[in-house]
């Protein structure tokens, strides 16, 4: 929660994000690790404070277009979405949507370059993981900005809090993509052994 090291932990980033919400703020997770972050790290402020996930309910790439949703439906209330950068490449037009329909969200994308839930199951599983697990380098900020979103790139977790306290508090959409560190994993029963055999 406090390593300052690049690339940023996503327990870093949740901290940060907690710092910043409000009882009125409405989380979204994408699929995989995204919402095993979001659960396992974030804490309601007040009761009714919505975080919607989709463990069991649907795959990569719904953490965008659900976050439209919910801004749709509650206009009034902050709107944040957490997407890795896997999930992020099934629905990424969904941003011209967002900026199309007036609809401000902060999206905070986890950029580690892997499909990192993929990996570890697969390690676990057969001891290994297959070459397409890992994703070639892409610039999603400027993904972003050619939907016409205004979006920012962190590689320096000391601008994490400035990001986020501004999109959420902003009239407009922000894109935060964080640069994460590939080898981090939620505490899963499921992957006890992964830190001790690397």
């Amino acid at each position: 929660m406090h390593a300052a090291a690049s690339p940023i932990r996503p327990e870093r980033i949740m901290a940060e994000l907690q710092a910043s919400l409000t009882p009125q703020t409405t989380v979204v997770a994408d699929a995989s690790y995204s919402s095993m972050w979001v659960v396992g790290q974030l804490r309601s402020l007040d009761s009714g404070m919505r975080f919607l996930t989709p463990r069991g309910l649907a795959g990569l790439g719904w953490g965008l277009p659900l976050a439209l949703g919910a801004k749709a439906a509650r206009p009034e209330h902050p709107v944040v979405a957490i997407i890795g950068d896997g999930g992020f490449a099934h629905s990424w037009a969904e941003m011209e949507t967002m900026v199309r329909s007036e609809l401000p969200i902060t999206i905070i994308l986890l950029n580690n370059g892997i499909l990192g839930f993929q990996r570890d199951a697969e390690t676990v599983k057969f001891g290994r993981f297959t070459s397409a697990c890992h994703f070639a380098p892409v610039d999603h900020m400027k993904i972003a900005q050619a939907c016409g979103c205004p979006a920012v790139r962190v590689e320096d977790p000391a601008e994490l809090t400035a990001h986020l306290q501004g999109g959420l508090a902003g009239k407009g959409p922000l894109f935060i993509e964080v640069m994460t560190d590939p080898e981090a994993h939620p505490a899963l029963s499921l992957f006890a052994g992964l830190d001790e055999a690397a």
